[in-house]
C-alpha cells in the first residue's frame, strides 16, 4: 500500500480542518490509508486519536491549536484555545486570525459570544437548546480531534522511545517521512508525536519547509494538551455587556454581521 500523501491534497485538508467551526464542529476526515498502524513500525494510528477522545471525554482540559501555513500565495496564521469543565458544564474558547478574534463561554445552558474584528466589538447570546446540543456534546466535540487528524495526515511518524516531562511518562512518536507531489522539494521537516500513560496525545507537532513550482511554501501546526483534571473555566468579565447587547436581537434571534463567528 502506498503510505505517501499528496502535500497539495493534505494543505486543502488543514486548511478545511483549520476554519473556526465551533458548535457544529466539522465531522473528523475519513482517515487516509497511513493512518492505521501496519506491520513495519510505523504509526499514525487511529485508535491513538479514540483513545485521546476518550481519556478527555469526562475530564476537564485545556487544549491549544495553531496553524500556520503558506502555499501557492496564500497564508493562514489562526490559534484555537479552549478550557472545558464538565463538572461545572463550564467552557471557554478563543479563536484568533489574522482581523479578528473570537471569546465564547458557555454556562448555564448558554453560549456567548464576543467578536472583536476591524475596530469594533460584537455579541450574541444563544442557548445551547438553539443548537439541539448538550454540554456533554459540547465538551466532547471541543478536543478538536478532526484537527489534530490534521497534523497526522502530513506524513509518516514512527515510535522512538520514551522522554519524562514535568514527571510524566510520554511515548515519543517522530516523523520518518513527508508526502510531497513530484514538483514540489521538502527542503526541512521535523514533526513529533508525545502521548501519556492514559492515552492522552500532549502534543502533536509539525513543521515543514520546501519548494513547489519556484515558490517557498511551509507548514507549522502545533496541538497542544496543557492541562487535565484540574482545569477551570472561569466566567469572563465581558458576560453582563454581552447581555446587554445581545438582548436586542433576543426576539428574532439574529445574528448581526458584527458577532457573526470568524476565526
Amino acid at each position: 500500500m502506498d503510505r505517501r500523501l499528496l502535500l497539495g491534497g493534505a494543505l486543502a485538508a488543514l486548511v478545511v480542518l483549520s476554519g473556526c467551526s465551533w458548535v457544529q464542529e466539522t465531522p473528523s476526515p475519513t482517515p487516509a490509508p497511513s493512518a492505521e498502524a501496519s506491520g513495519d513500525g510505523v504509526s499514525i494510528p487511529v485508535p491513538l486519536l479514540r483513545n485521546h477522545s476518550r481519556s478527555l471525554a469526562n475530564t476537564s482540559y485545556a487544549v491549544e491549536m495553531r496553524i500556520n501555513i503558506s502555499a501557492n500565495g496564500s497564508a493562514i496564521d489562526r490559534s484555537f484555545a479552549v478550557r472545558s469543565d464538565p463538572g461545572a458544564e463550564r467552557q471557554r474558547v478563543e479563536l484568533r486570525g489574522r482581523q479578528s478574534v473570537t471569546d465564547r463561554f458557555v454556562g448555564n445552558g448558554t453560549i456567548y459570544t464576543r467578536l472583536r474584528a476591524n475596530g469594533s466589538t460584537g455579541y450574541d447570546v444563544r442557548s445551547l437548546d438553539r443548537f439541539n446540543v448538550t454540554f456533554g456534546t459540547l465538551h466532547r466535540r471541543s478536543i478538536s480531534q478532526g484537527r489534530l487528524a490534521g497534523i497526522y495526515q502530513y506524513g509518516d511518524f514512527n515510535e522512538s522511545g520514551t522522554v519524562t516531562r514535568s514527571g510524566r511518562t510520554l511515548t515519543e512518536y517522530t516523523l520518518v517521512d513527508t508526502g510531497i507531489t513530484r514538483n514540489a522539494t521538502v527542503e526541512d521537516a521535523s514533526g513529533r508525536v508525545l502521548v501519556d500513560q492514559q492515552g492522552v496525545i500532549r502534543l502533536a507537532r509539525i513543521d515543514i519547509v520546501g519548494m513547489r513550482a519556484g515558490n517557498e511554501f511551509f507548514v507549522h501546526t502545533e496541538y497542544r494538551v496543557t492541562g487535565t483534571g484540574d482545569v477551570t473555566a472561569d466566567r469572563p468579565g465581558w458576560l453582563a455587556e454581552a447581555r446587554a447587547n445581545a438582548s436586542q436581537n433576543e426576539t428574532t434571534a439574529t445574528v448581526t454581521p458584527a458577532t457573526t463567528p470568524a476565526g
